[in-house]
């Protein structure tokens, strides 16, 4: 059932964008579902702008790669400081709904599909963990902090993949 949705080179085909599609629009919706559910601050639009773009200059600025690695992935140009941004601007539940948003992007742009599980360490739960940086927003030095811990964070989600490989 797996070749329905995953080539032999582990890229998606047609039937498996098109279920990546409809996975990304059902886990939006769920996903600001709960945040409204649990007497989160409603967002306004001012939020919902800022947040939107951060995730297209991130998506953008991933476009800008300065190397590919050998087995994968590549260094860009300050593509996760966008949504570092968002986070700290916004708070820690709002950045990690807009890293998830953005892991969810990156899996469409370039999918690799080995396993469930390092499809979701390596795009959902990495791209998530950058809204950690929100935990540092009213600390002195908070954005650089928060930085750091959020790509360390990330690394770690992406060490978990190759623990379990």
């Amino acid at each position: 059932m797996l070749n329905l949705f995953v080539n032999s080179d582990g890229g998606l085909t047609v039937g498996g964008y098109v279920l990546c599609f409809a996975l990304f629009a059902a886990s939006l919706l769920c996903a600001f579902a709960f945040v409204d559910r649990h007497g989160a601050k409603a967002s306004g639009p001012k939020q919902l702008a800022f947040c939107a773009m951060a995730v297209a200059l991130a998506y953008v600025a991933s476009f800008i790669k300065l190397f590919k690695l050998p087995y994968g992935g590549s260094v860009t140009l300050l593509s996760m400081l966008f949504i570092v941004l968002a986070a700290y601007w916004f708070g820690t539940r709002t950045g990690i709904l807009v890293g998830f948003a953005y892991g969810l992007l990156q899996f469409l742009q370039e999918p690799y599909f080995l396993s469930l599980f390092q499809v979701c360490c390596d795009y959902v739960l990495a791209f998530a963990a950058l809204g950690i940086a929100g935990c540092f927003r009213h600390r002195k030095n908070g954005l650089s902090l928060g930085y750091a811990a959020a790509v360390l964070s990330r690394g770690a989600f992406h060490a978990l993949v190759l623990c379990k490989v």
